[in-house]
């Protein structure tokens, strides 16, 4: 990923009839939240839902709202304290701090979402790794990226599935946890790396790596929510950008104030 892939793949991402709703539904949410969401307020914890429903995530039904509102409030209470500050950036974090967003991550995954109903039986529906994901970056956006199972797939991540219980029930969800948790903080760690590269790239277009959103015309955005434009629209969404001619071609003309075009 270069920088003028990156920003060809966030312009189709905010500008594409078929695609920005999802960029207009992030920025209301942080409109109502005034870009700080605190999970002690059940107006934002409603607007959390509210976007997470409107970015696909099925599991948070609005018959059981409440509950799920609850169950991310009472994470939250046991959880907070082990996570950073809220004014770190990915690329400032260091192992610990890391780790620490990888146990905060488990711990939400599992966590109750909905119920389903299905031939008279009614099974509980969890939060998981892409709800999880998302709800870690809505209140760490500078630090914290979501992902969906496309992407994991294709970072070769697990599916949220347990298949094998050879040692047991008990094992075999303990084992699928710590994996998950795993291929979370490898996938920020990986993240990280990316922006560290990109950042020379930034300074030589004449600003700095945490200005690359208002760089882009996102103010609302993050870093990493950028990346996750880019992960969304060329492997979620299977689009191709153009090839390097044509890409710059398109920087001169979007962004001919960045000296290294």
């Amino acid at each position: 990923m270069t920088l003028f892939e990156l920003a060809y793949a966030c312009y189709l991402y905010s500008n594409s009839p078929e695609y920005r709703r999802y960029n207009e539904s992030y920025a209301e949410f942080t409109r109502v939240t005034e870009g700080c969401p605190n999970l002690d307020n059940p107006q934002h914890r409603s607007a959390l839902l509210t976007w997470l429903r409107k970015w696909g995530c099925r599991q948070f039904a609005r018959a059981y709202e409440r509950l799920a509102s609850d169950e991310v409030f009472d994470w939250w209470n046991r959880g907070k304290k082990i996570l950073f500050a809220d004014d770190r950036y990915l690329w400032e974090l260091g192992g610990q701090e890391l780790d620490s967003a990888g146990d905060a991550y488990r711990a939400l995954l599992i966590r109750t979402a909905s119920y389903r109903k299905k031939d008279e039986e009614t099974s509980r529906v969890s939060i998981g790794p892409t709800g999880a994901s998302k709800i870690m970056f809505a209140i760490r956006p500078n630090a914290l990226a979501p992902w969906d199972e496309k992407i994991r797939k294709s970072l070769r991540c697990s599916e949220f599935a347990i298949t094998d219980f050879s040692e047991g029930v008990e094992k075999a969800v303990e084992r699928t946890l710590q994996k998950l948790q795993r291929e979370y903080v490898e996938y920020l760690g990986r993240l990280k790396k990316d922006l560290q590269a990109l950042a020379p790239c930034c300074l030589k277009c004449g600003f700095q790596l945490a200005d690359l959103p208002k760089e882009l015309g996102r103010d609302h955005s993050s870093v990493p929510k950028l990346i996750d434009d880019f992960h969304w629209i060329t492997i979620t969404k299977k689009r191709s950008l153009p090839d390097q001619e044509a890409l710059r071609h398109w920087i001169k003309q979007t962004f001919p104030h960045w000296p290294c075009v």
